[in-house]
């Protein structure tokens, strides 16, 4: 499931409002949980609210060190990075962890 090499792409939505807002949570870890088994990887795009960690798992350490370097190239000084990945900071050829 998920991933460009998945057959499928499941995504599961729950809206953490009205009378049953606070079940949305456990009821999407639940379908995740199930699917877990043919789990194949994952899109950023739908990461939702992952931990630093998950989001660095989407790619390999081979695509992550081309992606440090492209970033370091064309973005030396951190202009675009994502607050949600602040955490997971990847380190510019400069030096420099943005």
């Amino acid at each position: 499931m998920t991933g460009r090499a998945a057959a499928y792409n499941a995504i599961a939505i729950a809206v953490p409002d009205g009378p049953l807002a606070d079940r949305a949570g456990a009821h999407v870890d639940a379908v995740t949980s199930a699917l877990e088994p043919w789990a194949s990887g994952g899109l950023l795009n739908f990461v939702g609210q992952a931990s630093a960690a998950d989001v660095a798992a989407l790619w390999s350490t081979a695509d992550r060190e081309r992606l440090a370097d492209i970033r370091g190239r064309h973005d030396p000084c951190g202009m675009f990075r994502r607050a949600e990945l602040s955490a997971e900071r990847l380190p510019h050829k400069s030096g420099m962890d943005i």
